[in-house]
Order: structure tokens, then C-alpha cells, then sequence
């Protein structure tokens, strides 16, 4: 059986995470509240951009979110309203840089350092107010389950009471000028790092030894050495010179990010944005397992908690063999999978939108001939036994490499998405990528030995990069040039006779 812990995992903080500290709360308001009227416009603005953001945050349950949905371009490509939320953060560091400002560069504003005091005394008050509470009702929760919970709500509460004391003490040894502005303002920033850190000290990250790539999802999915993550990685051979795939279908919500923590290649997995093409034969698999074009998506393995039969027929009970049950998930295997990259002596043409229809009108052909919408493809007509071998020496997300022998003209088919940005050599030579069966890709190779190379590259990367070093150039500029000026002004201003 599974060992899982929370699907969703308690203290991430990748994008659900609004907690700023309190201090930050406290400079922010000193920022919109003791600042001069001609920064205080600004604050006010970047105060609306916080508010507006945490609206947009809340999705359909707020009517911003519908309203610039409906009219502004570029929303309805938002996935997750909540990400929002990472625009209000912004704009809350930036007010609490602004409260800063205020309290180290106005000396006619001293009046914030005892505002900001009052504020912070009054938070400790609070805070101490609330661990006396919680403690009298955890009392009442002895050796039950909830006095755990209480336990981490006195914690917090503690920790919270120490930090605005400590920041209180601060305030008021700058109100007796026992600080100066700056040193005062450095110990607030210092806090500030020790709140932050002490709040996401249990994050998904800071358990794990490995990067970002491999940590998210950890805490969510089973451990790598269970049982039926052993039984797919040997029987896929995701590292191999023949990996294939599984297709998680009616289970538990854990295999759309498992299979990336435990490095297997999954058909379906966490689609956040699908290719049309993919996605219809990914449909159709998922409707009829017992297709043949389960096979030609290179699905070794169907993973589900429902019994097959009655699923999805009794075609896929007849098709696919029991492999594995935990008494829960079960693992089919499916014996007709195609290779994930496989050689065709005999090709079609079909207009790009019968591409589909045709092979699904013609699946007795899957396998041994493929079908190409590019009138540039040359039409094959030879034998159709799939004859010659591939070798896949090297699998990445940007680059695959295969070792090639043909006995006769005829396709290579790699059961990996066309996508434009992929590119192809074979010896060294470039070569044409088709669309192949839909959605896949194929390039046309002569008789003979051949060391074919796909290689993928963003189309616009090198213009974004470009663009944005551009951009990173002339900000640093601007700032120094702003430097050097106000150097200047300075200068002149002492030698000015008239002052």
C-alpha cells in the first residue's frame, strides 16, 4: 500500500503565500500615513495596485477578476488567479521601503518613529492577549488531538509577541535618540529577515538537498522505493535506449505530479497548457484504451483504481494484462505498445484537419504507416514491416539523439510532440521535422546508417534575452547617471556664495 502524506502540501509557499511580517505592515502604514503629500500620491497609487492585486487573487468569487477577464487581453490566459497574490507582495515591500524613507530622511517627520511605536506596543498587547487565551483553551484540550493545534498557535502567537516587543524597543530607543535613524531602521530589516525566515521555516525547500525541479511535489506524492513506483520505472526504462510511457487515468489526483518527482514519462501528467493535436489523441485514448492509438502514443502501462471492464470495456479487459494491484491501483500493461521512436516504409498524405479522422478510420495501419500532412513529404509505398533499428543514446527535454540503421528510404517517427522550435540533423545535415499521425514527429532518411538529432530551442529566447539585458543596461545607466548628478548638485550647491 501507499504511504502518501498531504497531496497538498502544508507551508508551501510557491504561490499561496501572503504573509509579509507585521513590521512590513507597520512601515507600510507609516508610508501611506506620515509620508509628505508628494510622495504620498505614490503611496496611495502603489496602496490601490495592493488592493486591486488581492482582488484579482480571489478569481470568479471576486468581480474584478470576471470584469478584466471578459475585457482586458491577456487574462483569460491566466491559469491561477491566485498568483496574483505575488503582486501584492511587491506592492507591500515597496510601501514598507517607503515607510523606511520616511523614517530615516525627514527629519520633519520625526513624529513616525512614536507612531510606529504605538502601533507596535499595541500589536504586542495583542499578541500577549492572544497566547493567554489559547493557553486557557488548550487546557481544556489535554490529551486530545486539537491541544497540538493549539500548541502551534501559542508558538506563533510567542514569536510574534518577541518580534513587535523587540521592535517596540527599537522605536523608543530612537525616540530618545538612543539610535540613529539608520541603525534603527537596520535593526527593524533585521527583524524583518528573522520573522520571514521563522515563518516559512517549514517549507518544502528547506527539507530537501535537491533543487526546485525535483522538490516540488515531494511532500505529496509516495516515496520513490514503493512498490508501484518500482514496477513502472522497470518496466519503462525512463533512462533506457526504449523509455515508454504510462497514462494515469480515474485514480487519485497523486499520479498528475508523480510521475515528474519519480522521473517517469507520463502521456497525460500535469498538463497545464495541452497542444490541440496531443490532446486529441490523448482524448481518444482515454475514451478507448483498447485503440491502437494507445500503442502509437508509446503507453506501456495503464494506471487506475477502477476495474477495467467495467470502465472501459471488456476490449481492454481482453487487451491489457494485470501487472500489478496494491489492493487499491492497479497497473495494466498493455503488450502491443509501440516503440517511442519507430521506422515507417510507408507514408500518406491527408489534409491536416482528416489527419485525425483517417487514423482513427484506418487503425489496423497504425504502427506500420504513417500519415504526414506536409505536401513536401515524399509519399512512400515500401515494404511495411517495419524493418531497420533505432537506438535512443541520449533523452532530454530539449535535446534526443538516436542512432539510425535503415535498410531502405523510409520515416523516422518519434512519438514526441511537433512543437515549432524543434529542429533536426541527421549526420550533421539538417532536415526537415514533419508532422506525423497528428501530432508527432517524423523526419525522411535515405537508406543507410544515420545519427539523427533533435534539438529544441525557444524561438523568441534569444530575443527576450537580448531585450532584457538591454533593459537591465540601461537601468543601471539611468540609476548612475542619476547618481553622478545629484553628486553634482551637491557640489555646486557648497561652493553656491548665497547659501
Amino acid at each position: 500500500m501507499f504511504d502518501p502524506g498531504e497531496y497538498w502540501a502544508a507551508g508551501d509557499p510557491a504561490e499561496t503565500n501572503l504573509y509579509m511580517g507585521l513590521i512590513p505592515l507597520a512601515l507600510a502604514a507609516i508610508a501611506i500615513l506620515g509620508t509628505r503629500l508628494s510622495d504620498r500620491k505614490t503611496a496611495l497609487l502603489l496602496l490601490g495596485g495592493v488592493l486591486g492585486a488581492m482582488l484579482l487573487a480571489f478569481g470568479i468569487f471576486a468581480w474584478p477578476f470576471q470584469l478584466t477577464y471578459d475585457l482586458l487581453p491577456g487574462f483569460d490566459r491566466v491559469r491561477r488567479p491566485v498568483t496574483f497574490i505575488a503582486f501584492a507582495q511587491f506592492g507591500i515591500a515597496l510601501l514598507a521601503a517607503f515607510g523606511i524613507k520616511v523614517l530615516t530622511s525627514n527629519p520633519s517627520l520625526e513624529s513616525a518613529w512614536p507612531r510606529l511605536g504605538r502601533w507596535l506596543g499595541i500589536g504586542a498587547i495583542v499578541a500577549f492577549a492572544l497566547v493567554g487565551l489559547t493557553s486557557i483553551l488548550m487546557v481544556t484540550t489535554i490529551g486530545e488531538p486539537a491541544q497540538q493545534q493549539f500548541i502551534g498557535i501559542i508558538s506563533g502567537a510567542v514569536l510574534v509577541s518577541v518580534l513587535l516587543v523587540a521592535a517596540f524597543a527599537i522605536a523608543r530607543a530612537r525616540q530618545q535618540l538612543l539610535l540613529s535613524a539608520g541603525a534603527a531602521a537596520a535593526l527593524l530589516v533585521v527583524l524583518v529577515a528573522i520573522d520571514l525566515g521563522s515563518a516559512h521555516k517549514a517549507a518544502t525547500y528547506r527539507t530537501k538537498d535537491t533543487g526546485p525541479a525535483h522538490y516540488i511535489g515531494l511532500d505529496w506524492v509516495y516515496h520513490r522505493d514503493n512498490d508501484l513506483v518500482e514496477v513502472l520505472r522497470e518496466g519503462t526504462d525512463p533512462g533506457g535506449s526504449n523509455p515508454s510511457r504510462i497514462l494515469p487515468d480515474a485514480t487519485a489526483s497523486v499520479w498528475a505530479n508523480g510521475p515528474f518527482v519519480w522521473d517517469l514519462h507520463s502521456a497525460s501528467g500535469y498538463i497545464v497548457l495541452c497542444p490541440v493535436t496531443y490532446c486529441d489523441l490523448l482524448e481518444h485514448a482515454r475514451a478507448n484504451p483498447a485503440s491502437p492509438v494507445l500503442d502509437m502514443m508509446n503507453v506501456r502501462f495503464l494506471v487506475t483504481d477502477q476495474d477495467i471492464a467495467e470502465h472501459y470495456g471488456e476490449a481492454a479487459r481482453e487487451k491489457f494484462e494485470l501487472a500489478h494491484f496494491d489492493g487499491l491501483t492497479s497497473i495494466y500493461e498493455n503488450p502491443d505498445v509501440l516503440p517511442r521512436a519507430w521506422i515507417a516504409h510507408q507514408s500518406t498524405h491527408q489534409p491536416e484537419d482528416q489527419v485525425l479522422p483517417y487514423l482513427l478510420e484506418n487503425q489496423d495501419q497504425i504502427g506500420s504507416e504513417v500519415v504526414l500532412s506536409d505536401d513536401a513529404a515524399p509519399v512512400l509505398q515500401g515494404s511495411g514491416d517495419n524493418s531497420g533499428q533505432v537506438e535512443i543514446t541520449e533523452y532530454e527535454n530539449t535535446a534526443v539523439s538516436l542512432d539510425v540503421s535503415m535498410p531502405e528510404e523510409g520515416y523516422l517517427v518519434l512519438s514526441d510532440t511537433y512543437y515549432p522550435g524543434w529542429s533536426a540533423t541527421a549526420n550533421g545535415d539538417d532536415v526537415e521535422i514533419f508532422r506525423a499521425n497528428h501530432a508527432f514527429r517524423a523526419v525522411h532518411l535515405p537508406e543507410g546508417e544515420h545519427r539523427v538529432e533533435f534539438t529544441y530551442q525557444q524561438p523568441r529566447l534569444v530575443a527576450g534575452a537580448v531585450i532584457s539585458g538591454l533593459s537591465l543596461l540601461l537601468t543601471l545607466g539611468i540609476g548612475a547617471a542619476g547618481i553622478v548628478f545629484r553628486r553634482r548638485a551637491e557640489i555646486a550647491a557648497s561652493h553656491d556664495p548665497l547659501r
